[in-house]
Parts: C-alpha cells; sequence; structure tokens
C-alpha cells in the first residue's frame, strides 16, 4: 500500500535537497553504520533511506542489490510519517499496509522491518534508518536503541556534510569576489600609473620652466622693473613652487596608497637622524635644535618611514614660534602594548578640536605664512598605516605638539 503523503511534503522534500545527497556515490562513513546496524540487530540487510518525490534511495545499504527503488515497494514511506517514533513491523504479511507490496510478495519476501526516522532539527523527516529479515521477528530493547543511536549519527553525518558543504560555496563565493576586487584595484592601479606619469611628464615641467622663467626675468631685467613688478614676480615664482610642491605631495600621496611596503629590517634611530640632517639642509637659516633617542629597529620600508618623519621634522620648523629656535625631539616610549614613538616640538600648538582635522588632505590650520599642501600629514598617516599602525596628535596652543604613533612588528 502506498504511503499518504504528509501535509508538509513541499517543505520536506525542500528540506531533503538543501543536503545535496541524493545521486551521490557511496562513502565509507555510511556503509560502516549500516554495517554495524545489521551485526548488532542480526539482520541481513540494513538501508540508510532517503525518501523522494517518487522514489526511495540509498545511500547506504547491506544485503541490497538496488540503489533504489519506487514508492510503491516503499515501508520507509511509512515511517516518515510518523517523524519521532520507529516504526516495527515484526511480520509483514499480517501487516495489510504491506502484505502485497512486490518487496513482501515477491523476492525478497521481507517479513521483518524496523526504522528509526532520520529527522532535522526543524523536525521534517527526510527518510529512515532501518534494519530487514526474511523472517519474522522482534528486536530486544537495547538493539532498538542502538538503532536510535545510530540514526542520530547518519543525521550528524548529514549536517555535517552540508555545513561543509555550505562553507565551500561561500569560499567560493568569496574567492570570486576577492578575484574581482583585485581586478578592479589593478585596473585602478594602473589608471593611477597612468595619471601619475602625466602629471610627472606634463605638470612638472611646466612648472619647473616657469620658476627658472622668473628667475631669467628678474636677473635680466632687474633694473627696468618697479617695486610692484618685482612683488609680482616673487608672487609667481613662489606660486609655481607652492604649485609644483603640491603636485609632488599629491604624488606620494597616490603612490602611498598603490604601492606595496618593502619589509626590511630598518633602524629608526638611524633613519631619524638622517631626517634632521636632511631638513636642516633645506632650513639653512634656522638653527634646528634636535634631539634623536634610541628608536630601536622594526620591520618596514625605509623610503616611506623617512618620507613621514621627515613631515613631522619639517613641520616643526615651519611651525615654531615666532622669534624662537626650532626644537624637536624623536623618542620612544614602551607601554604594554608596545612602543609608541613620537616627534614632539615646541612650536605653535592646537587645539583637541583642532588635532581632528590634521591628517584630512588638504585641510590646513593657517597659523602662520608657512607654505604647505595640506597633503603632509595625509601622507605621513598612510605610511603609519600601511605598517600596520595608527598615528594621533596632541596639542597645547603657543605651546607644542606632539604626534605620536605605533608600528607594526618589532625586531628582537
Amino acid at each position: 500500500m502506498l504511503a499518504p503523503v504528509r501535509p508538509d511534503e513541499r517543505q520536506r522534500i525542500e528540506a531533503l535537497k538543501s543536503y545535496d545527497i541524493l545521486d551521490t556515490p557511496t562513502e565509507r562513513d555510511y556503509d560502516e553504520l549500516v554495517e554495524l546496524a545489521s551485526k548488532i540487530c542480526g539482520t541481513p540487510m540494513s538501508t540508510i533511506t532517503l525518501i523522494d518525490v517518487d522514489r526511495q534511495w540509498f545511500k547506504a545499504s547491506v544485503g541490497m542489490t538496488k540503489r533504489e527503488t519506487s514508492l510503491e515497494e516503499s515501508i520507509c514511506a511509512h515511517t516518515i510519517l510518523n517523524p519521532f517514533d520507529m516504526l516495527e513491523v515484526p511480520d509483514t504479511l499480517d501487516d495489510d499496509r504491506f502484505s502485497d507490496i512486490p518487496g513482501v510478495a515477491r523476492t525478497p519476501h521481507l517479513r521483518f522491518y524496523a526504522g528509526v526516522p532520520l529527522t532535522n532539527s526543524d523536525g521534517l523527516p527526510l527518510g529512515s534508518f532501518c534494519v530487514l529479515d526474511t523472517v519474522p521477528r522482534h528486536l530486544d530493547d537495547f538493539q532498538r536503541e542502538a538503532l536510535r543511536i545510530l540514526a542520530k549519527q547518519v543525521m550528524m553525518q548529514l549536517e555535517l556534510r552540508r555545513r561543509i558543504s555550505q562553507l565551500r560555496k561561500i569560499q567560493n563565493e568569496l574567492e570570486d569576489r576577492v578575484a574581482q576586487r583585485t581586478a578592479e584595484l589593478v585596473a585602478k592601479n594602473d589608471e593611477l600609473e597612468g595619471f601619475t606619469h602625466v602629471v610627472s611628464h606634463d605638470l612638472r615641467a611646466p612648472l619647473r620652466s616657469m620658476a627658472a622663467f622668473t628667475n631669467i626675468v628678474r636677473e635680466e631685467e632687474d633694473g627696468g622693473l618697479s617695486e610692484q613688478g618685482k612683488k609680482d614676480l616673487q608672487r609667481l615664482e613662489d606660486s609655481a613652487n607652492n604649485l609644483a610642491k603640491l603636485v609632488e605631495d599629491l604624488l606620494d600621496y597616490a603612490r602611498l596608497g598603490a604601492k606595496g611596503v618593502y619589509g626590511e629590517s630598518v633602524n629608526l634611530t638611524h633613519v631619524a637622524q638622517k631626517v634632521v640632517e636632511d631638513v636642516r639642509a633645506i632650513h639653512p637659516d634656522l638653527d634646528l635644535k634636535a634631539t634623536v633617542g634610541e628608536l630601536g629597529e622594526i620591520q618596514g620600508d625605509p623610503r616611506i618611514l623617512t618620507l613621514a618623519l621627515f613631515n613631522l621634522v619639517d613641520n616643526a620648523c615651519k611651525y615654531r614660534k615666532a622669534g624662537y629656535e626650532a626644537k624637536v625631539e624623536i623618542g620612544r616610549e614602551d607601554q604594554s602594548g608596545g612602543p609608541v614613538y613620537f616627534v614632539r616640538d615646541e612650536g605653535l600648538g592646537f587645539t583637541p578640536e583642532q588635532a581632528e582635522r590634521l591628517f584630512i588632505p588638504f585641510e590646513r590650520l593657517r597659523q602662520n605664512s608657512a607654505s604647505g599642501s595640506g597633503i603632509g600629514l595625509a601622507n605621513v598617516r598612510r605610511v603609519i598605516r600601511r605598517h600596520g599602525g595608527e598615528i594621533w596628535a596632541e596639542g597645547v596652543p603657543g605651546q607644542g605638539a606632539t604626534f605620536r604613533f605605533t608600528l607594526g612588528r618589532e625586531n628582537g
């Protein structure tokens, strides 16, 4: 007799399909469970049966030659009508539901059946774990409990298999997204390289020519220029130099966002000492007082670390108090979370509110007449973050500023 259709059959079939188990090859983990069930229950046949729309399919079996049969031949289709109770049929010939089904009336002449529903966490039965015999019989309590435990093991295997399949699907989706994002970034980096090339050749050369031209005019026409003309010429030269500096800073900003960090052992003390000398060279009229403490070594990129420290020390010179010498201290503080480096000056300082804006590109506090592009500190933050660190600023108006930052892994 064909089993009645469950009221929630559509949901049950959807749940079964979600395990992606139907028509898969045999697997040793399941085969061992049916072999164990037959040995414990003393039956020649045992199956892990999944009930599909119009068939029953055996994921694993002992004593069966087919991998599927029609639902007209299925006792397991009756088992799933009650998803929480075992169905035990001591003699199929004494049960009107099964006495005339092909497997009972003909080969293999099934006379005994016991099956435990394979029910998921939503209470939907996927099939049955059953044992069968060709002679009437009963299971004892130990065998019934063992069959229930083995059915739970089957469900655990199915759940684990589904979770692994879901994780693989997520992994494949993530890999596809990463590949797509990588391709987009490569394309953007290629565009940026093209932009950098255009800026390098099409903007810097005219700016250098403009500055050189103002010098030529000043030298050749000095006697014929009015005071206003000399001021205008100087303003033109300053504008050209400032624009050239802005272009250089923008190029640095673009490169820092596109290029990788070259990791090598960097002696920060030596880098800081070299930076101090470089800053002194571009400010020959200043008597820069600099103190460099022991900073240690890290894994990093010396090129862009030099750029970051140069910007911080150069700012100490640019934004010093009028009539005062430039003073800067470069040091390190060992804290519980690791070393914190600092660059401290005694310059103009700034308020806590202004500190929040310092690292925004093109943001300038305009504290004095010092020239600047507004990109320098944005570049510094990019360098620090490319090294796995963070930077923050503390200042007091009229008393100076301290820039503190962390970096990545320290050597030793």
